[in-house]
């Protein structure tokens, strides 16, 4: 009898904190509404694949076949992707230092873990949406300009989603770490528009960059994209999921530890 009512507790506190997790989420969906997070991510994604739309129809070459038309969509999607998990999870952690957001607003208590959860499947979920949207509109110009859409965009959507892993972690592992909001996504921007290409041109000198999530992320163009030459070097399938993953599982534990032990200024 005392097993089942300690069984209960433990199934009834793992329902509350879960619970705690989703409240946290909502409550992230809907600031990044009210905060028009949403609204910009979506107006710079439209902005990106308008104009993508409009240069690649002048710029593709019909050496590379009618898959790079779809490489090149996927590879102005990635930029769209980038910069809504940047405006996403770069201030999400640095909110709680500067605003106490989610420690004091919620009507029951929750934990650090709890809202670092939440944040974290927030950014993600928004980040998610403004890849799906992407990708409809890749399929639509593929459609109608093709006339098929390549079998192997569903390998580049999954790629996709295990960038936006890698990059919302990278985002809250900056913003953890960060003072202020803008300091974040400064760095943000930063990184994933300069330095990372900076860093692998740098080290194609030295050999294949493998190791660089810039690099990697060529890897879900190159599901659908076909190369005519063989010194142009792609980055390999399965080790670009394999950096991903690594990105975001490393990148997330650090964000969720300084998150924690860090105390209020």
């Amino acid at each position: 009898m005392c097993l089942l009512k300690q069984q209960g507790v433990i199934d009834i506190n793992y329902k509350v904190y879960i619970e705690r997790i989703a409240s946290v989420s909502r409550f992230e969906i809907k600031r990044s509404l009210f905060d028009r997070k949403l609204l910009l991510a979506l107006a710079v994604i439209i902005l990106i694949m308008g104009i993508s739309l409009i240069k690649v129809d002048f710029v593709i070459s019909s050496a590379f076949g009618d898959r790079d038309y779809v490489g090149r969509l996927i590879r102005a999607a990635t930029m769209g992707i980038s910069f809504s998990s940047i405006i996403f999870a770069s201030d999400s952690l640095v909110s709680e230092f500067e605003t106490g957001s989610g420690l004091v607003l919620f009507t029951k208590p929750v934990s650090r873990n709890q809202v670092f959860i939440g944040k974290f499947i927030s950014a993600y979920l928004c980040t998610f949406m403004m890849s799906i949207i992407c990708y409809a509109i890749i399929i639509t110009a593929a459609s109608y300009k093709l006339g098929y859409v390549s079998e192997n965009l569903w390998i580049s959507f999954l790629l996709t989603m295990l960038y936006i892993f890698a990059a919302v972690g990278v985002c809250m592992l900056f913003s953890s770490i960060s003072n202020k909001g803008l300091v974040s996504i400064a760095a943000g921007l930063l990184i994933f528009f300069v330095l990372g290409m900076v860093i692998v041109e740098s080290a194609r000198e030295f050999g294949e960059p493998w190791y660089s999530l810039y690099y990697s992320v060529d890897a879900i163009s190159n599901a659908v994209e076909e190369h005519s030459s063989a010194f142009v070097s792609v980055p390999d399938l399965t080790t670009s999921a394999a950096v991903m993953t690594m990105y975001g599982a490393f990148s997330s534990v650090f964000a969720a530890i300084i998150f924690n032990i860090r105390r209020q200024p």
